[in-house]
């Protein structure tokens, strides 16, 4: 009886001791496999972070549908385009013109601002003489095609957007603006100058 007592506490010991050293492998199996997930993560960021950087920076074009969309780009500069068609009445005449309107981005911290009159057409009232229809058709079909491209400060060229969406046009919109192309002509400048009896002299500048 004592030797079977003894013989099967002696038989159950090897089992306790497994179970101990496997509640002790565990903790440690455990702690080095977080560690190891932990330094996968941090090194996968490290690496994704690293390619970001040695990446260039890339911006999408937005092809907007109406003026407050590219009003909206502007104010970073960002790059944008639109078509867009409007028509005013000027004194009975009924225009209807069709521009196409690009944001290129920033150069020299100037926002650059391209447009071109795609299309333009024009009813005029009765009463006119077919000859000056047809004098001023002939104009507005030369100007189809004009194109030119702007250097703005960023604020003025969100401020003009904004005034053009509220329909205000103006011919000194581009004043604050350095443009040049075939949609602005070139001007010329001649100065005249006259001496007086009087021993004076007169200077008169003409830009056209």
């Amino acid at each position: 009886m004592n030797n079977g007592i003894i013989n099967g506490a002696d038989s159950q010991e090897p089992t306790v001791s497994n179970e101990n050293q496997e509640n002790k492998r565990n903790p440690n199996y455990f702690l080095i496999a977080s560690i190891f997930i932990v330094l996968i993560i941090i090194v996968s960021f490290f690496v994704l972070l690293s390619k970001n950087n040695n990446s260039p920076l890339t911006s999408s074009v937005i092809n907007c549908k109406n003026l407050k969309c590219l009003a909206l780009s502007s104010q970073n500069c960002g790059l944008a385009n639109l078509t867009d068609t409007e028509t005013i009445d000027l004194f009975g005449i009924n225009s209807s013109s069709t521009y196409y309107y690009e944001i290129r981005g920033l150069k020299q911290n100037k926002c650059i601002f391209y447009f071109q009159l795609k299309k333009i057409t024009s009813v005029f009232p009765s009463g006119i003489s077919q000859e000056i229809i047809n004098q001023q058709q002939t104009l507005l079909k030369d100007m189809e095609g004009k194109e030119a491209t702007c250097q703005f400060n960023t604020p003025d060229l969100t401020n003009l957007l904004n005034r053009w969406i509220g329909g205000n046009f103006s011919s000194e919109d581009f004043n604050v603006a350095n443009c040049s192309g075939s949609y602005f002509p070139p001007t010329t400048t001649s100065t005249y100058s006259n001496s007086l009896p009087s021993g004076g002299n007169v200077t008169v500048t003409v830009t056209q």
